[in-house]
């Protein structure tokens, strides 16, 4: 039960290329997009008042880094994969400023409320009637 007016946020995966065989590795079953939050919005009885794609530069990335060589069939070994998620993807160096300064871009749209296209994850506000 939730007073009314009260949020919640979902963080969840998007776009279900992205993933693969990682997602396979990862136990990720699904992925989801806006419309398919909208309507579970809308299924709850719920008020959306934001909603937005965000790692929007992880895309081409991961298109290029993951899925290109999947469908090729090069594939890292599973314990590869596990090593690196439970590291959270751990990036240092220029790749991780070059990561800040893409999230920050990425935040400041958030606090003006615009809208990203499309992105490798979803946010979606919830607030109840």
């Amino acid at each position: 039960f939730s007073a009314d007016g009260t949020f919640s946020f979902l963080i969840c995966p998007a776009i279900l290329w992205v993933g693969m065989y990682v997602d396979d590795v990862g136990h990720h079953f699904r992925r989801y997009t806006l419309p398919s939050r909208e309507q579970l919005a809308l299924q709850c009885g719920l008020n959306i008042p934001y909603c937005s794609y965000f790692f929007q530069y992880l895309v081409p990335l991961t298109y290029t880094l993951r899925h290109i060589p999947y469908k090729l069939g090069i594939r890292r070994g599973e314990n590869k994969i596990v090593s690196a998620d439970n590291n959270q993807h751990e990036v240092k160096g220029l790749v991780s400023k070059i990561f800040d300064i893409l999230n920050k871009r990425e935040i400041n749209i958030f606090s003006q409320k615009g809208k990203i296209n499309f992105g490798a994850s979803c946010i979606v506000v919830f607030q109840t009637k």
